[in-house]
């Protein structure tokens, strides 16, 4: 009686079970050590029913249709964790996908935040290597250079420095990974504070938030439409007409048009301001039969090519006084003997030639085919 009562009273005082929650995991494999390490860590503090609760509550996707059988009827939680992990949790296939990771790697850049950056990431890649205990993939001379390329010269120079000083016996993986975690400790005091965006809460608000805002939006459009006047001309800003009606494009040639309706986002369908409302169907032009989809106002014809008769000045000489060709000395070699000679040189040529006299003499041997 006394150790159910203590039982529950143990039960009554701790934290809230909602501080408890398991992260939600979708299945992906970068995000099963940390949802893994979330049940270890907590699982002691809940009954077995409560664990299978919170189970049910953060699997999603690929995860819960894995185990969705589990969830219905198994009452042990270790088993459906089991399962989870035969599935996304093989640490031989998220090793290897670290290790891709670390190919993906932004390239750093002489700044404070890029290096602190990048030594943030590499070093959270070689700690998930440790913790699944795959050592061996820390030995990886690929990775190394395929990393020391993104390197700046300085850093280069800094890590063969810093490379030289530590005991050959430990992977490099490790050494580079504390070589940058050096790096950024000794910049970090330089780099500037970062932007961070701030969430806007979660999908189903921001969609309240969003039909709210549009229903409110065509209330009030339907309220002030009659008494709305219209906007001022988008071209000369000055009087509240159209566009078709406006002085100043009306006078403009059809290429003064087309810049002014370019640089005013103005849709060349009808000649109104472009906005993520507008929506034009519009017609074809249809003047001398153009069968293009743009204004009236906006026609232009086509400049006819005229002839050319192009004149072309040449001049010739028949006085040659030398011609130089391309002529070296090569020393040919075959079974016979060597003999030193002249070849000649041809941008052009696509064979290899030699005279039959000086292929005799070399005692060079071949089939006889064409020259065509």
């Amino acid at each position: 009686m006394i150790t159910e009562l203590a039982t529950a009273l143990t039960l009554a005082a701790r934290a809230p079970s909602s501080a408890y929650d398991l992260p939600t995991f979708y299945g992906a494999h970068q995000e099963w050590l940390m949802f893994k390490a979330s049940y270890v860590d907590t699982r002691t503090s809940f009954t077995e029913h409560e664990n299978m609760l919170r189970l049910r509550k953060s699997l999603r996707g690929k995860a819960k249709d894995a185990v969705r059988n589990l969830l219905n009827y198994s009452k042990n939680s270790e088993t459906v964790m089991n399962a989870l992990e035969k599935r996304f949790g093989r640490p031989d296939a998220i090793a290897i996908a670290e290790i891709q990771n670390l190919r993906t790697l932004q390239r750093p850049t002489d700044s404070p935040n890029s290096i602190c950056e990048f030594a943030g990431d590499f070093t959270n890649i070689i700690s998930s290597l440790r913790k699944l205990k795959k050592e061996y993939y820390l030995y990886n001379p690929e990775i190394i250079k395929c990393t020391l390329d993104k390197f700046t010269s300085a850093m280069k120079y800094r890590w063969f420095d810093f490379s030289a000083e530590q005991p050959q016996e430990e992977p490099d993986l490790i050494k580079m990974a504390r070589f940058l975690e050096r790096e950024a400790e000794r910049c970090s005091a330089y780099a500037p504070p970062e932007t961070i965006t701030q969430p806007r809460g979660d999908t189903i608000t921001q969609m309240k938030r969003i039909q709210k805002t549009f229903f409110t939006s065509a209330n009030r459009r339907e309220n002030t439409e009659p008494n709305r006047s219209p906007r001022p001309c988008p071209v000369c800003e000055k009087t509240r007409h159209d566009v078709t009606d406006c002085e100043t494009f009306m006078k403009a040639d059809s290429n003064k048009r087309w810049d002014l309706a370019k640089s005013h986002y103005l849709c060349f369908k009808c000649l109104k301001h472009r906005n993520k409302t507008h929506n034009c169907r519009g017609s074809r032009c249809e003047i001398d039969g153009c069968q293009q989809w743009h204004h009236k106002l906006l026609h232009f014809t086509k400049k006819q090519e005229t002839e050319r008769n192009d004149i072309v000045a040449s001049t010739w000489t028949s006085e040659r006084n030398r011609c130089f060709l391309k002529i070296i000395p090569v020393r040919v070699a075959g079974p016979k003997k060597e003999i030193d000679t002249y070849a000649l040189l041809d941008d052009g040529s696509t064979v290899t030639l030699i005279d039959s006299d000086l292929a005799q003499q070399l005692g060079a041997r071949g089939r006889n085919e064409p020259y065509t």
